[in-house]
């Protein structure tokens, strides 16, 4: 107990030196998967921070935050809930492409944005920006290595990329059971 005592004096003595107004909690789901007790008190903290330090927290993740934050009265009147909507295949989409490529060290142009590549991107990632940057990622990665220096349609094709609502029944999985 007494290094977690600690701990928690560490925290408040950093939330008191930086007084920051919102704190963003991002893949909060991962933090429901505890035992009951750890996650009371996960939402004990949260409840403490806003109300000691004055914090709003933010809390990002898939829909098991929202069903926690809604398990009772007092958690759910805590938080608004807006949901975050996946990508559309739209300029907006291609812009985050043109931003992506721009980041990736290629010798060659890629084009992501345009059409082909940019719908293969979209359907592959089901239009949610973890898998958008994953797929990229991925993709430049395997330029790199076979000399290219450049993704192309073939490339993502090769990495053999699962969307995410198709990865229980994938190859991979069942070759592991």
């Amino acid at each position: 107990w007494r290094s977690l005592s600690r701990a928690s004096e560490q925290v408040d003595h950093l939330l008191d030196s930086l007084k920051p107004r919102l704190l963003i909690f991002d893949e909060f789901h991962s933090a429901l998967r505890g035992r009951r007790q750890d996650v009371k008190a996960i939402f004990s903290f949260l409840r403490r921070i806003a109300r000691v330090h004055d914090i709003s927290p933010v809390l990002v993740g898939e829909i098991a935050v929202y069903d926690a934050l809604h398990d009772t009265e007092e958690m759910g009147s805590r938080f608004d809930t807006v949901p975050v909507p996946r990508w559309g295949f739209d300029e907006d989409f291609a812009t985050l492409l043109d931003s992506l490529e721009a980041s990736m060290p290629l010798a060659h142009a890629s084009n992501l944005s345009l059409p082909p590549l940019a719908r293969m991107i979209h359907d592959l990632s089901e239009g949610l920006i973890g898998e958008v940057v994953d797929i990229v990622t991925r993709g430049a990665v395997a330029a790199v290595e076979n000399g290219e220096e450049r993704i192309t349609s073939s490339t993502i094709m090769a990495l053999g990329y699962v969307p995410l609502s198709r990865r229980r029944n994938s190859n991979l999985r069942h070759a592991m059971t």
